[in-house]
């Protein structure tokens, strides 16, 4: 699959067809949507709500086209949410600490301080 330009992207089906989705501008009543799925932690409901597509539609796509789709989302909608909650102090508690959750697993998975993990016991006992 070829990137395309940041709002549409190359998908493919179970059955190997390929289509290209396009993401829908984030408007406001878009973002505050995204910020509920966000928080429910929905992220078939935010492919489904940036794509327009029906679920049936989304259900049929390879794992590797719905995870593109779920990034490309991400991208283009979480800048928009986390500016709009700076200004709206209900909808910031609903998203930034779900943001803190997903920046601290990240941060386990990757080690604390970011370093990445040693791969054996040996080399963790060196490090300390």
């Amino acid at each position: 699959m070829q990137p395309g330009p940041k709002n549409i992207i190359d998908v493919e089906y179970n059955d190997g067809t390929k289509s290209r989705f396009d993401l829908k501008a984030p408007s406001i009543s878009r973002l505050y949507k995204f910020a509920d799925l966000l928080a429910n932690r929905d992220t078939f409901g935010i492919v489904a709500l940036c794509t327009g597509q029906p679920d049936a539609m989304l259900d049929r796509l390879t794992p590797e086209s719905f995870g593109a789709l779920s990034v490309a989302s991400w991208d283009r909608y979480l800048p928009e949410v986390v500016t709009l909650a700076k200004s709206d102090a209900s909808l910031a508690m609903r998203v930034f600490p779900i943001l803190n959750q997903i920046i601290g697993t990240f941060g386990a998975l990757r080690g604390v301080d970011g370093a990445e993990k040693p791969d054996t016991a040996e080399q963790a006992s060196q490090a300390s």
